[in-house]
């Protein structure tokens, strides 16, 4: 057993001997919602949203700090005067720097929760080269629909609504948790390995 996999099995227990806990999972509806499943995917959840956060926030700062994508960017005032549809964007330069900084955070993001969604949360045994490569591929493909959503909300909300970044980024991670947990559970959850011939 692994270091990280002892200290999440400690916590676990640790959980498990709760009194509160103990007294919840006695009704049907927490003793499904509150299962360790869940539970480590609430966790690996928070911190693979911080983690995006936190570079969504950092790809902004560098966007205003140098002038990347803002409406005095030489190329943005090109693209304009070459695309006259872009115009009818409300905010353009805003909705861009927005696209541009969400697309960036969600890759280490969605390479962070692919490694402990497969081996924290669902507990993929897989170590098939082409089984990892098939679920590889699937959580990328699931995580790139995610990211779409993501960007389509983040871009209405700050565009048309004019809604602070930060805060139509809560609005849009909110609603790609729920869709990514159901996309992970029946990614990783239908993948086994089939038994090696002897």
């Amino acid at each position: 057993m692994t270091k990280e996999k002892g200290f999440f099995e400690s916590l676990w227990r640790i959980l498990e001997n709760n009194r509160l806990y103990k007294k919840l999972i006695t009704y049907r509806f927490f003793s499904r919602l509150l299962n360790r499943e869940t539970i480590t995917y609430i966790f690996f959840g928070f911190v693979t949203t911080v983690l995006g956060f936190a570079c969504f926030a950092g790809f902004l700062w560098i966007f205003e700090h140098f002038g990347i994508l803002g409406e005095e960017s030489p190329r943005l005032t090109e693209l304009l005067k070459e695309h006259k549809w872009l115009g009818f964007v409300p905010d353009f330069s805003s909705s861009l720097r927005v696209l541009v900084a969400n697309i960036a955070a969600a890759v280490p993001a969605v390479l962070f929760s692919f490694v402990a969604n497969k081996i924290f949360v669902f507990k993929s045994k897989s170590r098939n080269l082409q089984l990892v490569t098939r679920e590889f591929i699937g959580f990328i493909a699931s995580r790139l629909f995610s990211v779409f959503a993501e960007t389509i909300i983040l871009v209405v909300v700050v565009g048309f609504f004019q809604t602070r970044e930060l805060y139509a980024k809560v609005l849009s991670t909110v609603v790609v948790v729920v869709l990514n947990y159901f996309m992970s559970k029946l990614l990783f959850s239908t993948r086994k390995e089939k038994p090696a011939d002897s």
